[in-house]
């Protein structure tokens, strides 16, 4: 009797607890060759993005590249289909960069995610600049202010 009055008041406790803010729940990094962008997420315990939630673009023209990335093999959650962990996703540039300058693009990107406890967070965007060196790129974030023309539509939250 005192084992489960002990296990209910923990679940209890349990459903006041306060969401991960974004910067914690998700941490994003990009690196470059001249072959390919590589996109780090990671995404903290208990969090999960809809695996066809998460849409690319080129900020330049705003071209979806969405489908020329390389995403891992998604994981089956309820009836979703989702990553949570660590994962990466690669673009190889030469088909992404078609007609866009090499040298300095910006790749901008929006996300749906939730919690295992049925939390779910607003959109999320990001974005990173490349800009080409000798033997590579030096990439940087960029905030949400600077997304600029690379507006994201039919974006549909699922819990």
């Amino acid at each position: 009797m005192i084992k489960s009055l002990f296990f209910a008041a923990l679940f209890f406790l349990g459903l006041g607890a306060e969401p991960l803010k974004p910067a914690d729940a998700f941490k994003l990094s990009a690196v470059a060759d001249d072959a390919r962008a590589e996109l780090r997420f990671e995404v903290a315990q208990g969090v999960y993005l809809y695996a066809d939630e998460i849409k690319l673009k080129l900020k330049q023209g705003g071209l979806d590249i969405t489908d020329h990335a390389v995403f891992p093999e998604p994981k089956p959650y309820k009836e979703y289909k989702i990553y949570d962990g660590n994962f990466s996703v690669t673009l190889p540039l030469a088909t992404v960069l078609n007609g866009v300058d090499a040298d300095n693009f910006a790749i901008v990107g929006e996300f749906n995610a939730c919690t295992t406890d049925n939390f779910c967070y607003p959109p999320q965007s990001f974005g990173f600049k490349f800009s080409k060196t000798n033997g590579g790129y030096i990439v940087s974030r960029t905030s949400g202010s600077e997304l600029g023309g690379a507006k994201f539509s039919n974006f549909s939250a699922q819990g």
